[in-house]
């Protein structure tokens, strides 16, 4: 990627938390964009103090695909508010979801490696993990995506982040729900990675084609949640095309600025 490229597409994940949204499309449609959850939740009970959900303005990168350099999330009121309610005794969880369906899943298609993607952070992608997950599961987990993303579509009400008290109103992802996106649909472990611990990898995922009995997992590289936004990172040696990032009209604006300003320069050198 040229210097350009690359900061164009670091300059659209920064401006990406403040950018209008309409939607996040759902993974039928090609590509649903990567999806920040997060929650507060009391260290002792476990109960939820607050819930988030944001939109990173990210697609979610192919199976084999990597995602670019870059943070999302910037400025976002509704992460900061999450923020604000970790009081004493309370942690911070989270989880970076997002994936795409190639067809129409019917009979045994969801079994069939790269038909049904999805990318997901996990804190064991061992066989009791991830890779236990049932190859059969994904149209079950590509279906409460697809209501999960319905839901945070009315709950973000045209803004691009929802934060609250109550997850069904405002994130939706909920740590303690196992037939939930937080738990692969009730097929496979925990989603959800601690604050603080430092970088954490994102899995890209879908059925084994020698095994319907697991999926395969690769790497697309890492996020970290930070204050200031989400930090993606592409793995090291690169992980294949980086993935396509929805600029916003002002990185457009800004652009065809520059370019009249280059040939505005250009034109009065010329006539020196």
């Amino acid at each position: 990627m040229n210097t350009i490229a690359r900061i164009s597409v670091a300059g659209a994940l920064a401006l990406g938390g403040a950018a209008a949204n309409a939607s996040i499309s759902q993974p039928s449609t090609g590509a649903s964009d990567l999806i920040l959850f997060a929650e507060v939740v009391n260290s002792t009970t476990g109960a939820e103090v607050a819930s988030y959900a944001g939109d990173t303005s990210v697609l979610a990168p192919a199976y084999n695909g990597s995602v670019a350099t870059g943070t999302s999330n910037v400025g976002d009121t509704a992460l900061a508010a999450l923020f604000a309610a970790d009081g004493a005794g309370d942690s911070i969880v989270y989880s970076v979801q997002g994936g795409y369906v190639t067809s129409t899943l019917t009979g045994k298609q969801d079994k069939t490696a790269g038909v049904a993607n999805f990318a997901s952070t996990s804190p064991n992608p061992s066989t009791t993990g991830l890779g236990g997950t049932v190859g059969g599961s994904m149209s079950n987990f590509a279906s409460v995506l697809t209501n999960t993303i319905s839901a945070l579509n009315t709950n973000f009400a045209g803004g691009k982040s929802v934060e609250g008290t109550n997850p069904a109103t405002s994130g939706v992802w909920d740590v303690n729900v196992v037939n939930g996106i937080a738990y692969w649909a009730g097929y496979g472990g925990p989603t959800a990675v601690t604050y603080g611990s430092g970088p954490q990898t994102l899995y890209g995922v879908t059925a084994n084609a020698s095994s319907t009995a697991n999926i395969t997992e690769t790497t697309l590289g890492t996020v970290n949640l930070t204050a200031a936004g989400l930090v993606f990172t592409a793995p090291s040696g690169g992980g294949g095309p980086p993935p396509t990032v929805p600029l916003p009209p002002a990185v457009w604006l800004l652009g065809s600025g520059l370019l009249g300003l280059a040939g505005i320069a250009r034109r009065k050198s010329a006539g020196a």
